[in-house]
């Protein structure tokens, strides 16, 4: 059992089989310290459980939309950094609520159709047969 004064495991207060009584006592006594002295401790492990999902849904949205992403942030299929994305271009970000309302409004503009299986480029191709860029990374 941890006694690491994050961890806000549920776990954290469970006695385990095979461990000595004093090793317990001393676990508890800890926690109880550390509840005391930080009035946040072990409440913390659901907020920190819903960034790391939403973090996780944001990388996905950007994968899924061919970004690249390294310590400087992520960069778009047509070489613009995300900041530069959004803040110069004020673009939304494959992320956020509006990305299918502006991708839906640019693939429009350029005459790509959508049906159930995806869209389809004005040349008939499927969006996973045609080369180049997008038409939501045309600037």
């Amino acid at each position: 059992m941890s006694t690491h004064p994050f961890d806000s495991s549920p776990f954290a207060g469970v006695k385990l089989k095979n461990v000595p009584q004093h090793l317990q006592a001393e676990a508890s006594h800890y926690n109880m310290q550390a509840a005391a002295r930080w009035e946040n401790y072990g409440k913390v492990a659901n907020a920190v459980d819903a960034a790391m999902a939403d973090q996780d849904r944001i990388c996905k949205a950007f994968d899924k939309e061919g970004w690249d992403g390294d310590e400087g942030g992520w960069v778009s299929p047509n070489g613009i950094l995300d900041y530069d994305w959004a803040n110069e271009y004020g673009l939304p970000l494959p992320g956020d609520l509006d990305w299918e309302s502006y991708k839906l409004q640019k693939r429009t503009e350029h005459g790509w159709k959508l049906d159930d299986s995806g869209w389809y480029a004005p040349c008939g191709k499927h969006e996973t047969e045609v080369s180049g860029l997008a038409p939501e990374y045309i600037i």
